[in-house]
Parts: C-alpha cells; sequence; structure tokens
C-alpha cells in the first residue's frame, strides 16, 4: 500500500475477527494523523513501515493490543511529540526508527522499552541534554544507534542538537519552529514559519 496517496492509516476497520496480516507498508503517502483506532485489528502485526508521510499527531493508544509488533518505521515524517506511554504495550518492540522528525524531546525508559535493540533518532532537531541522555541509555542498554551520528555531534550542532541546558518534554511545535529553519528545509516551509 505504499505510494498510492492515501490520506488515512484507518483502512484496517473490519466487523469481524483480527485481521492476520503481519507486515503493513505505508510508506510515501499523504498520511497526516495515525489514529486511536486506526492498528486495533492488526493483532498479529509484526512490521510497520509508514515512514516518508506528512504525519504530525500520533494519538495516545495508536499502538493498543499490538504485542508482537517489533519493527516500528516512523521516519520522514513531521512528528513534534511522541508520549513515553505510546510505545508502552509494544512489549516486542525491537527496531524503532523515529529519523527525521521535529523531535526535540526523547525519552527511554526500562519499563517501557525492554526488548529494544536498535534505535534510529537522528535528524531530529533534539535538544543537547536530550542527546546525552539518548546516548548514554542505549550504550549502558545495549541499544545500537543505526547510523550513529551521534558520536561526531558537538553541543549546538545543527540538525542533531538545539542548544540548551536542560531536556524539556514540554518542548513542542512552537518550540521546534523557532529553531527548524536553521537547519532542515525538508521538514519546514517558509510559509510554515510565518
Amino acid at each position: 500500500m505504499s505510494s498510492n496517496n492515501l490520506n488515512t492509516a484507518n483502512i484496517f476497520q473490519t466487523e469481524g475477527t483480527d485481521l492476520q496480516f503481519t507486515d503493513i507498508d505505508l510508506h510515501s503517502n499523504q498520511i497526516s494523523k495515525i489514529g486511536s483506532s486506526d492498528f486495533r485489528k492488526l493483532k498479529h502485526i509484526q512490521r510497520i513501515w509508514i515512514h516518508d508521510n506528512k504525519i504530525t499527531n500520533v494519538e495516545p493508544g495508536a499502538f493498543y493490543g499490538l504485542r508482537k509488533l517489533y519493527l516500528l518505521n516512523l521516519s520522514y515524517n513531521f512528528i513534534y511529540r511522541l508520549p513515553i506511554d505510546l510505545f508502552r504495550p509494544l512489549v516486542g518492540l525491537n527496531y524503532l526508527s523515529v529519523h527525521a522528525n521535529n523531535l526535540a524531546y526523547f525519552q527511554l525508559k526500562d519499563d517501557v522499552f525492554k526488548n529494544l535493540r536498535s534505535l534510529e533518532i537522528y535528524n531530529n532537531p533534539l535538544q543537547c541534554k536530550c542527546l546525552e541522555t539518548i546516548r548514554s541509555y542505549t550504550k549502558t542498554h545495549g541499544i545500537i544507534l543505526e547510523y550513529d551520528k551521534f558520536g561526531e555531534i558537538k553541543n549546538g550542532t545543527q540538525p542533531e542538537c538545539i542548544i540548551n541546558d536542560i531536556c524539556d518534554p514540554e518542548a513542542g511545535e512552537e518550540f521546534v519552529k523557532d529553531y527548524w529553519q536553521l537547519f532542515n528545509n525538508r521538514r519546514y516551509t517558509e510559509d510554515d514559519l510565518d
């Protein structure tokens, strides 16, 4: 279902039993939101690719019940915030890709990411303190930072780091808009910044 100009991920609703899909590829569409019930009928899903869309919002509970999911690719979207509880139902999640979004904050917790083995989070305007926390957490827990640009990042290097001395979970769209024009034209156009 990739490259089909879909504008919603809400295409898996049925009246009957759960669907038996193990892989869903929705990349390169026009999807702007992942709703809380979009994937509810996919209890057997193992891999979801939904990269290179226009997603700005992932609703709470969007991945509820997806206990078999071990690969999730949300890269190349416009996501500002991913609440930590969003990933709690994904007890088998091994591979998570959220690179090339608008994330200024991303928290890793032991009780949420128990089985995580690979994290792609580069090319986001992460706050510097958050970047340090991510680097430390992944090293301590044996999680691979795929294409690890972080080893070369110095304080304030763009686009990986917004210069500040805190790691603020409330950093969101307006915070990122103030900085994004400095580093990545793909994420924002001049019209977005007005």
